[in-house]
């Protein structure tokens, strides 16, 4: 039986006068039912997904010659750029420029579900081997695109990504990227942003919000996100901080640096959370207008395991496959079925596939779902990773694509 949709996320852009960030999807786990709009009472941390038995069997889709890769689209140069663009220009993460801001802001949502996977609301990640996908998207540079939460800035960090949107299923997932926003626009070190999460802080955090965000729609939401996940989110970031600095990697909550990338990303306007469904027609369609109006590309795409609760539907294939993307670009992703192997201490299985390769496989083959898809992965000799660096498999009859 088809589960809701989940999901959650950010991104960013690379050209001279770029963009800002998004959300609303699927954090990196599937989320409880229960009341979409209500986080439960005691939040507990999220609990990673039960793998499912093993994947589908069923015959590949017909080959013929591989499909060519997509190339992303590009806007028509301004013969009289503004101020705020010529200003992009010479600095890649300045303020975008007042009409980009504005697309990026009005993005529609999609309807809110029904329900929640398993009545929960995942305010933290819970992948543990997130390290897996450093090498393939360090210094990518460009737009980023994902759902969740911390996950995105740590990925985004080491992107050196330039827009940053987050689409996520779950309206409390993006309430609680306002808070982001508000502790990276307060605290000039890692170490004060990480303490701005802790028990002692919680008086300071909630005076903020009040401070700032008591006329916002949201104020309520925003305010019990933060009060629901803070405990949650001081203890992830804490872990990821201790592991990766074992594994002598750098990100936004260790190293200085990365730390004044995101923050600035954020101050200067060019995070975007929304909520939205990968498989629904209002927020991914106009968020590819708006990349497209805006002359940016996508270089990074993280989609947790939204792909293991989803078919390649008409919607989702126009989504996720019309969108514009660089030739170097990347999406990274999880799975929880074990048949085709877990990482270390956890039970996912990491993905990595070349962006225009991913478009082309939507756009060109009847490939039903990424079970199926992952039946072409190139095995490699990092435990619980798998590549979709292959040729396309094209099929005879093209795959419906919503219009």
């Amino acid at each position: 039986m088809r589960r809701p949709h989940p999901s959650s996320a950010l991104v960013s852009a690379p050209r001279a006068w770029a963009l800002a960030t998004l959300a609303a999807l699927v954090a990196c786990s599937p989320r409880p039912e229960g009341s979409p709009d209500e986080p439960p009472g005691d939040a507990v941390a999220a609990a990673p997904a039960s793998p499912a038995p093993a994947a589908p069997t069923e015959a590949a889709p017909e080959a013929q010659s591989p499909a060519e890769a997509i190339p992303a689209s590009t806007a028509e140069p301004k013969t009289n750029p503004s101020k705020a663009e010529a200003e992009a220009e010479l600095d890649p993460l300045a303020p975008l420029p007042e009409a980009v801001v504005e697309r990026f802001e009005n993005l529609p949502r999609d309807p809110k579900p029904d329900s929640l996977i398993r009545n929960s609301h995942y305010w933290i990640s819970n992948e543990v081997n997130q390290q897996i996908w450093y090498d393939h998207v360090v210094d990518k540079g460009g737009a980023y695109l994902g759902v969740g939460t911390d996950q995105n800035y740590l990925l985004a960090g080491w992107a050196k990504s330039d827009l940053v949107v987050v689409v996520d299923f779950d309206i409390y997932i993006v309430d609680l990227h306002r808070v982001y926003a508000l502790f990276f626009e307060q605290a000039e070190t890692f170490e004060d942003f990480l303490l701005r999460w802790s028990p002692d802080r919680e008086a300071e955090g909630l005076a903020l919000i009040d401070e700032r965000y008591a006329d916002r729609p949201d104020y309520d939401r925003i305010r019990k996100a933060y009060k629901v996940a803070r405990q949650l989110v001081w203890a992830r970031l804490r872990n990821v901080r201790r592991a990766y600095e074992e594994r002598d990697i750098p990100t936004f909550i260790s190293d200085q640096e990365q730390y004044d990338h995101v923050r600035t990303l954020s101050r200067n306007g060019r995070v975007f959370a929304v909520r939205g469904d990968f498989t629904a027609d209002e927020t991914m369609v106009a968020l590819r207008e708006a990349m497209e109006a805006s002359g940016q590309d996508f270089h990074v795409v993280y989609l947790s395991n939204v792909e293991q609760y989803i078919d390649y539907t008409p919607q989702f294939r126009r989504n996720l496959g019309l969108l514009p993307v660089s030739d170097d670009g990347v999406v990274v992703r999880t799975l929880g079925w074990g048949a085709f192997g877990f990482a270390p201490g956890e039970e996912y299985h990491y993905n990595v596939q070349p962006l225009p390769k991913f478009t082309a496989w939507l756009q060109h083959s009847r490939v039903k779902n990424l079970p199926n898809m992952l039946h072409f992965r190139t095995r490699t000799k990092v435990e619980g990773l798998s590549l979709l660096d292959g040729e396309v498999r094209v099929s005879k009859r093209p795959p419906d694509i919503a219009e």
